[in-house]
């Protein structure tokens, strides 16, 4: 459910179905900026509304923990007509025991939840006015939420970001980028299994295309052989032995005990395939 003003006749004025929150650096506090897309409703060209005084109280439905009051970042007011801004900017200061807590509660979940309570003046031009209010529950990707905490200075959370321009620009036709774009839809919506069993889809193709499962499967036994053999493996045989043994455990669950992978190990496959894929790619193309 979003947020969505109407006028004085009950009309929509405007909606607000999506929400995205950044972080950004703040002498002494964090800050965290809620950035609003908004939708206009049944405005005419010749109508024109203000708000004033808006602000949002924030709550997420982790433990049901109150987070603050975020400002409007541009006092004193904004303008609601067909050609007016399409975005509302909120900023929330606050505490890092208030983050610890929430993070802590979280306990690397795929989402976070956050609930809003939207209010202000609205302003008409012939000089009506009334407070509003309105309540909207928004799901924040796990992604986005630990990027905007990164982006303050929290130090909780870490994220690991791997470039993604080599996997999305390559034009080889058996590029696994379908198994990895499921992949990441998989694990962002608590499927881990099947995020794995993209990951070894992704693997498996990319030994496919290289002709080289031989050699990776004589990479890996060296690996495990006597430390002269292992002194004796190349970069590149490394590489191959690693994406051979995450090849197999991402085949564990089916084929071993039958236990479900959790969010920690589906998060962790993901992970080394990218790396792995990278790898391989920046060996084909070294000037890319």
């Amino acid at each position: 459910m979003g947020l969505r003003v109407e006028d004085f006749s009950g009309r929509s004025l405007l909606e607000v179905r999506e929400l995205r929150v950044l972080g950004e650096r703040a002498a002494g506090q964090f800050l965290l900026r809620f950035e609003f897309k908004r939708e206009l409703g049944a405005l005419d060209e010749k109508d024109r509304y203000e708000l004033s005084e808006m602000r949002l109280q924030v709550w997420t439905s982790v433990g049901n923990l109150f987070l603050g009051y975020a400002q409007y970042d541009y006092e004193p007011r904004a303008i609601v007509a067909r050609n007016g801004s399409s975005q509302f900017l909120f900023r929330l200061p606050i505490a890092g025991a208030t983050l610890k807590a929430l993070e802590t509660q979280r306990a690397g979940g795929d989402c976070i939840h956050l609930n809003l309570r939207w209010t202000g003046m609205l302003l008409a031009a012939d000089g009506q006015s009334r407070t509003f209010a309105s309540d909207g529950d928004f799901r924040i990707e796990r992604q986005q939420w630990v990027e905007a905490l990164n982006a303050t200075g929290f130090s909780d959370v870490s994220f690991l970001e791997i470039p993604r321009r080599w996997l999305l620009e390559s034009d080889r036709a058996d590029w696994p980028d379908q198994a990895i774009e499921s992949a990441y839809a998989h694990l962002a919506n608590g499927r881990y299994d099947a995020a794995v069993t993209e990951c070894r889809k992704a693997l498996e193709a990319v030994s496919k295309a290289a002709n080289d499962q031989s050699d990776a499967t004589k990479a890996r036994k060296a690996l495990g052989s006597s430390p002269n053999d292992r002194k004796a493996m190349s970069h590149h045989e490394r590489s191959m032995a690693i994406r051979e043994s995450v090849y197999h455990l991402a085949n564990l669950g089916p084929h071993h005990d039958g236990r479900a992978f959790t969010q920690a190990e589906a998060r962790m496959v993901l992970t080394l395939t990218l790396g792995l894929l990278e790898i391989e790619w920046r060996r084909e193309f070294p000037e890319a």
